[in-house]
């Protein structure tokens, strides 16, 4: 996947305050009515048994929640019913690498690395995720896959970024450097920064290591009622891959790609253990085309 740029604020990853006006105070009284209006007051059930300190936060959280605008996307993703057709076809234009022929293959190469020396070329890791189902409460890009030498799959892609920088300052002048863009989320953030940070960023310089989180949604059950974490507390989570947008949007990922010069982004998901990371050939042919 190639975009042409990037954007965290993580007090917005709930964020969902109307008009992005949040206050530190709270008119509890009009926070009440509002969800009641909404049919959402089930949220209050705990409420008058919370601290003063508990229903401030509590009370924040309500503020931020645009409850009519996620109540809709709730409702419009419960509507789509899904579409199979027996009309699909191939892309009309495609490249097969092993038909390109060596010639156009070695051009896309140089021009790739050419991309790359220029400090054109950044690399984006989809990172947000707990490895649950790997049997590991760690973000998934600390998990040791079982090779040999135990690397994580944060390692692994640290390293190919490495070599690629090597490659690219070996054939062309200029900086060389790949950004390492890594979207976590609030509950993986924290782990990742500090896994990278004991591993003295695998080698890489860490000005070049940018974390940045996904937002949260809160969550509702299948009647469109919002959900309690805790007593004080609604529940929330990560809004997934397709959050990626708005997080570039959200955070100061996009001024920093901007302020670095990089028109290219290769993304991955981090569980993608063979992903070529900007690939030199593919980013050549993307640019080409």
């Amino acid at each position: 996947c190639f975009l042409a740029c990037l954007a965290l604020d993580l007090d917005k990853s709930e964020g969902l305050c109307e008009g992005g006006q949040c206050t530190a105070e709270v008119d509890e009284e009009a926070i009440r009515s509002h969800y009641a209006d909404l049919g959402q007051d089930q949220v209050f059930k705990f409420a008058d048994k919370l601290s003063a300190d508990e229903r401030l936060t509590f009370f924040q959280q309500l503020q931020k929640i645009n409850v009519p605008s996620v109540v809709g996307d709730l409702k419009a993703a419960q509507s789509v019913k899904p579409k199979v057709s027996s009309d699909a076809q191939p892309l009309s234009h495609q490249t097969k690498l092993a038909t390109a022929g060596a010639e156009a293959t070695e051009k896309w190469r140089q021009k790739g690395l050419e991309a790359i020396a220029a400090g054109s070329v950044g690399f984006i890791v989809l990172a947000g995720g707990q490895g649950t189902r790997l049997g590991t409460k760690d973000p998934k890009g600390m998990f040791d896959i079982g090779l040999p030498s135990h690397k994580s799959l944060f390692q692994l892609f640290a390293e190919r970024l490495l070599k690629l920088q090597s490659l690219a300052s070996g054939k062309f002048a200029g900086s060389s450097i790949i950004p390492f863009y890594i979207m976590c989320s609030p509950h993986t953030c924290e782990k990742t920064k500090n896994f990278f940070a004991e591993n003295k960023y695998f080698g890489l310089s860490a000005d070049n290591v940018v974390f940045f989180s996904q937002g949260t949604l809160p969550c509702f059950d299948f009647d469109g009622k919002l959900l309690l974490e805790s007593s004080g507390r609604v529940a929330t989570a990560p809004n997934g891959n397709g959050g990626f947008y708005k997080a570039l949007e959200d955070s100061g990922v996009l001024a920093d790609l901007s302020s670095r010069g990089v028109r290219y982004l290769h993304l991955s998901s981090v569980d993608n253990a063979l992903a070529r990371v900007a690939d030199p050939v593919f980013v050549g042919h993307c640019i080409e085309t």
